[in-house]
């Protein structure tokens, strides 16, 4: 849930370049036998205080394109792992990485480029990190180690209708976990999103960019 329309505006407001380097050219096409890699500087997280580190299976989430405009498929199942520092008296960073699986739904592109039918499977993985301001208040939530797996039953009806029986607030992977109060002066300081889905295509999400495309 964390690529939808509200996680993808903050994205597309940060100010900071997304550091990525790309191994093949942004240009490739996604048809058959094209590729699109693309590999992360490190994230900048890592200095200052270790407050939150925890790792969590999530199931039948959603995956929008990079504007959070449509959905374009389920994220069947993925582990997530989030780490928080605390680098000031109010200021904090956050370092997510992703890996998992997806199932695409009817409807346009990821990339916007054509279109995609229901059940092509692939994997993602993502690395991302942001540096913001904000109260910290874990309340009861486990700070460290592994948590029990979540579905957040997520149902499209079609590419711009759905819903989900869990918020991703309720998740450690939402803002709003250890953060209550949520995050003020949202930074994005580095991050990639690599969905690959064989011959049908490879599809790099790098902030509101898009890179590649996952077609039928």
């Amino acid at each position: 849930m964390r690529r939808l329309a509200a996680f993808a505006t903050a994205v597309g407001a940060a100010s900071a370049l997304v550091s990525v380097l790309l191994v093949s050219s942004a240009g490739a096409s996604a048809k058959s036998g094209s590729s699109v890699e693309a590999t992360p500087f490190p994230a900048p997280c890592g200095s200052g205080t270790p407050i939150v580190d925890v790792t969590q299976t999530e199931l039948n989430g959603l995956d929008s394109n990079a504007d959070g405009s449509y959905i374009w498929a389920y994220d069947r199942t993925y582990t997530i792992r989030t780490r928080y520092w605390q680098i000031g008296s109010n200021q904090f960073c956050l370092e997510q990485q992703l890996e998992g699986t997806f199932e695409t739904i009817t409807g346009d592109s990821p990339g916007g480029t054509g279109i995609v039918h229901a059940g092509l499977t692939g994997r993602f993985q993502s690395v991302d990190a942001f540096t913001f301001t904000g109260a910290y208040d874990p309340g009861t939530h486990q700070t460290h180690g592994q948590l029990a797996t979540v579905d957040l039953g997520c149902h499209v009806i079609d590419e711009h209708h759905w819903y989900c029986t869990i918020a991703p607030g309720n998740t450690a992977g939402g803002h709003l976990y250890y953060f209550p109060g949520g995050f003020g002066n949202l930074t994005l300081d580095s991050g990639y999103f690599y969905y690959d889905a064989g011959t049908h295509g490879h599809w790099l999400q790098l902030g509101t960019r898009s890179i590649g495309d996952i077609i039928s």
